[in-house]
């Protein structure tokens, strides 16, 4: 059974996650969060957020925040931005994904101007959706997870 996601939680998490940290204290943090999404979220700095599935692979580098939010149906959703080297880590990424049994979806193109590369991929379990962007020597790839299928709708 596939379930619908709505974005609202997801997006206002990622965006959070990106502005921790120029926040001060994960609970001021999470505070602006809940605001945003309705619903309650946990955050980390510095490494993968609580719950973490085992199964979503993610690349080396420097964790810069991630977090957690419940869904409207009161299912998780996970997000997580990390440094990378340069925009060229999507395809180590995308790739660790497919190896990981994940295979890749076209949800269409993205506009994120030319800084952005973006991918959707999915198992039987979660989707996965991936961003890398950056400018002049710094990157960071943001993966947000969902359970079920984020394309159902």
């Amino acid at each position: 059974m596939s379930r619908t996601r709505p974005l609202t939680t997801v997006i206002a998490l990622a965006t959070a996650i990106v502005l921790a940290p120029a926040l001060t204290g994960c609970g001021g943090l999470e505070g602006i969060i809940e605001q945003a999404t309705g619903g309650e979220v946990n955050v980390s700095i510095g490494s993968l957020p609580d719950g973490w599935p085992a199964e979503v692979p993610v690349i080396d580098g420097e964790i810069i925040g991630g977090g957690t939010a419940n869904t409207d149906d009161g299912t998780p959703g996970w997000n997580v931005t990390i440094k990378v080297d340069d925009e060229g880590a999507f395809d180590d990424i995308a790739s660790q994904l497919t190896d990981a049994g994940f295979e890749p979806v076209d949800a269409g193109e993205l506009d994120g101007g030319d800084n952005l590369t973006s991918g959707l991929f999915k198992n039987d379990t979660y989707g996965v959706i991936v961003a890398v962007t950056g400018a002049d020597g710094n990157f960071v790839a943001n993966y947000t997870v969902v359970e079920g299928d984020p394309t159902a709708g």
